[in-house]
């Protein structure tokens, strides 16, 4: 009798073995497939987080994405020179050539600025046709100087698009007017901003097509 409960028991066991090696196999499959769609809900995460950041129209910074690395710089200690720019005459553009081409000014305007940052720079779509600069470890002054140099003079904004109700395209010449502020370490940069806003409509009203330094203050709390 005991012989048969052996013999018996041995069947069971060989049919269970390859069950229970199946039902491990189904676990791992079931246990790597959920990984690979929690990584990959990760990274879609990751992706919208980081639009979220963006300017759709130009792929510059917007303010959520601005304040964010600007706080993180400024948690290291980073001190720097923000310059607040303005492109002159933008309504009369969407006006006379439509908000088309006005998009396209933007997007040329946004290349540019691009080009002559640092990878290190934070390079902001602030609102409309204003955009934000933040040069780390670079003061007001040599901003001011980079900016009006020769090399930069020459490296104008020309854009070249399709004048409304006219067959043939046309260039024009697109010129800043902005103000420019040194951020200290412990200033306040929602009132640096604003004293820079202030700096650039000083330059507006005398004629535009300038950048000036904000002189109102030394960018640390007083």
């Amino acid at each position: 009798m005991n012989e048969n409960f052996d013999s018996n028991q041995r069947e069971k066991d060989g049919v269970q073995e390859p069950r229970d090696r199946a039902e491990a196999e189904l676990l791992r499959g079931v246990t790597e497939q959920l990984l690979k769609e929690s990584e990959a809900r990760e990274q879609e995460l990751a992706k919208i987080e980081k639009e979220a950041d963006l300017d759709h129209l130009t792929g510059l910074l917007n303010r959520r994405g601005f304040k964010k690395k600007l706080a993180e710089m400024r948690e290291e200690g980073t001190t720097g020179a923000l310059l607040l720019l303005d492109i002159d005459r933008f309504k009369e553009i969407n006006d006379a050539h439509g908000h088309t081409n006005g998009d396209l000014v933007l997007k040329a305007v946004a290349r540019h600025l691009k080009t002559i940052c640092r990878e290190s720079d934070l390079t902001v779509r602030w609102s409309g046709d204003e955009f934000i600069l933040f040069f780390p470890d670079t003061t007001a002054d040599q901003i001011l100087k980079k900016f009006t140099s020769e090399a930069s003079k020459k490296a104008a904004i020309n854009v070249q698009f399709t004048r409304r109700g006219e067959p043939e395209t046309s260039k024009i010449n697109i010129t800043f007017s902005g103000g420019v502020v040194d951020l200290g370490l412990h200033a306040d940069e929602n009132e640096a901003v604003g004293r820079a806003d202030r700096t650039l409509y000083d330059v507006k009203d005398a004629g535009r097509n300038e950048i000036k330094v904000s002189r109102d203050g030394s960018g640390e709390e007083k």
